[in-house]
């Protein structure tokens, strides 16, 4: 017999009060409306709501000040609630999987203690001026909005350490952000960047850079700059060559150009010892640089759907190999 969602949700809210606990998770429950003795929970410190078919929140949702993560993704609401900004403890607050256009400013202007921001597939173009004065913002998803252009709220953050914008409809990226100096994680993947311009050399925290599903044709020489970086995903774009400074980023773990237009490699490649994934499959290589023999860290690499004519011997030196694919060449 399937449970009535509100005797699900006042189950739920009885065993909180019983234990008095200060975790409710009334996510999928197929509720359309919150029961009014969810209010009552004066201590709760963590809500999750994901996936009910909530087309409204009431501005009753502000009584839970003590809340610190709040799940609001996956909703059907359109807008949130100005009393969503009496959660002043919030560190984690997910809007994701909405029908969002905007976001009132006087929501964000006392959320000092907020670390986590997810606005993810929405329908977002305008961001308030009041999300540049939240001190503690280290991570905002922005990916999936139809975003045509980088706001400039997001431009003069100042503590972000990781930003999402991928799956947007960006021309191109100012990489001179306030947040420069704190930035880890960049994921622009799937927008319809035509270059990365010399100032991401700025970016000199980062350590994982995803620019992948673009239009890109070339990387800037400055790219090799980001001595941070461990990750670095540049696939399915019309790369034809790499840079041969990509061989100064000794600290890189992970490249993955597949599916792009290479009919070469840099010949500084072997430099980059620490690299462990290499996957190269879906290009134009002909032969492989004679410095692929000096990736001693390298576990697994990828060279399917290359014109490789004969059998890079050297590879089979490499001792931490463990996994080779040469499939579909020549």
């Amino acid at each position: 017999m399937i449970q009535d969602p509100q005797q699900a949700a006042l189950a739920r809210i009885g065993i909180i009060k019983e234990k008095d606990e200060t975790q409710l998770d009334l996510s999928g429950l197929g509720l359309e409306r919150l029961p009014s003795e969810l209010w009552e929970l004066t201590c709760l410190e963590e809500l999750n709501l994901q996936g009910n078919p909530i087309s409204v929140l009431p501005e009753e949702l502000g009584k839970l000040v003590t809340l610190c993560r709040l799940n609001l993704s996956g909703l059907a609401i359109r807008e949130i609630p100005e009393s969503l900004g009496n959660l002043t403890r919030l560190t984690s607050l997910n809007l994701s999987h909405n029908r969002l256009v905007a976001l009132p400013s006087s929501v964000f202007l006392q959320m000092e203690h907020l670390e986590e921001l997810k606005l993810s597939f929405n329908r977002i173009q305008y961001l308030p001026d009041s999300l540049e004065h939240l001190p503690q913002l280290k991570e905002l998803y922005l990916n999936a909005n139809g975003l045509t252009e980088v706001p400039e709220v997001v431009k003069a953050m100042r503590n972000l350490e990781r930003l999402d914008m991928s799956q947007n409809f960006l021309p191109e990226f100012p990489f001179q952000l306030a947040s420069d100096e704190h930035l880890n994680e960049l994921y622009l993947r799937h927008n319809q960047l035509s270059r990365v311009t010399p100032d991401i050399s700025q970016l000199q925290a980062l350590k994982v850079l995803d620019i992948s599903q673009n239009q890109l044709r070339y990387l800037p020489a400055e790219v090799g700059q980001l001595r941070s970086l461990k990750g670095l995903n540049v696939a399915r774009n019309e790369l034809t060559n790499l840079p041969e400074t990509i061989g100064k980023l000794d600290s890189l773990q992970l490249l993955d150009a597949q599916s792009n237009q290479l009919d070469c490699l840099p010949n500084l490649l072997g430099k980059l010892t620490k690299l462990q994934v290499l996957d190269l499959n879906s290009n134009q290589l002909s032969k492989l640089s004679p410095g692929i023999a000096d990736l001693k860290g390298l576990e697994t690499a990828d060279f399917s759907h290359n014109s490789l004519k004969k059998f890079p011997t050297e590879l089979l030196e490499l001792p931490e190999l463990r996994s080779l694919n040469l499939g579909f060449n020549q």
